[in-house]
């Protein structure tokens, strides 16, 4: 199988910016429609092959589809559950990559809870002869007082339980949870492995973390694209990128 590009990226939902929470971002950053014509620009100009985008809004999907698609991109959204106001978007190229089938999976993991809504968009892939199954998620991010700060972890197991082995598979999103996670022990199990740097993808709340991306088998050849630096920023969104995280992606071979 010959080599192709991806992308994952958390375009930051306007649901989800609530006064107070963005206090080092400068002023016209968060405006929506400034944030919304950053966004098309950076997606025009990725070279890449297969985009997976977390927190997107029905709307603001339209218009990714509807800007990008004249330039040969097919694009599919899956929708979060329990009302959660955004989801999962998956852009490819057709002439590269043969959408095979398509599965919208919500996160059974709500125990003695409500289920958390959060989903993952699995879509498989035929490339040169062969087949994977990209997996896009966003997990579930335990940030008040009384979350279970396991459920990320737990949710993640899941995925990895739905996925079928006998597949190559790729795992993207935000996964809330750091590099030094024990919840990677289960991707590490599952034969994957992170493709992408240890540094950060996200600076927000005060601070840069890497919480975003790319799992591929072990034994692909990984080329990591060039990212910004975030971890010197006042904090984002700012004048230069539309999200509280950027943009990361890397160039897979199947070695």
């Amino acid at each position: 199988m010959s080599g192709f590009t991806v992308v994952t990226w958390n375009i930051l939902a306007d649901a989800y910016v609530k006064p107070g929470r963005y206090e080092d971002s400068p002023p016209g950053a968060l405006e929506p429609e400034t944030r919304r014509q950053g966004l098309l620009t950076a997606l025009a100009g990725f070279d890449a092959d297969l985009i997976c985008l977390q927190e997107v809004e029905p709307h603001v999907f339209d218009r990714i589809a509807g800007h990008l698609r004249p330039h040969g991109w097919d694009w599919r959204y899956c929708a979060k559950g329990r009302g959660k106001p955004d989801g999962c978007a998956t852009g490819f190229r057709p002439t590269r990559l043969e959408l095979v089938a398509e599965l919208r999976f919500e996160y059974p993991d709500g125990g003695e809870r409500s289920d958390s809504g959060h989903v993952a968009h699995l879509l498989r892939f035929g490339l040169d002869g062969r087949r994977f199954t990209c997996a896009n998620t966003h997990l579930k991010w335990s940030r008040r007082r009384g979350d279970d700060p396991h459920l990320g972890r737990r949710q993640l197991s899941l995925l990895l339980g739905r996925l079928d082995a006998a597949d190559d598979r790729i795992l993207c999103g935000d996964f809330n949870l750091s590099p030094d996670d024990p919840a990677f022990d289960q991707v590490t199990a599952a034969g994957l492995a992170s493709g992408l740097p240890p540094e950060p993808t996200a600076n927000f709340n005060g601070g840069p973390r890497t919480l975003d991306y790319i799992c591929c088998p072990v034994g692909w050849d990984v080329d990591p694209l060039p990212r910004r630096d975030v971890s010197a920023t006042g904090g984002l969104p700012d004048l230069r990128d539309p999200s509280d995280h950027i943009p990361v992606g890397a160039r897979l071979t199947v070695a």
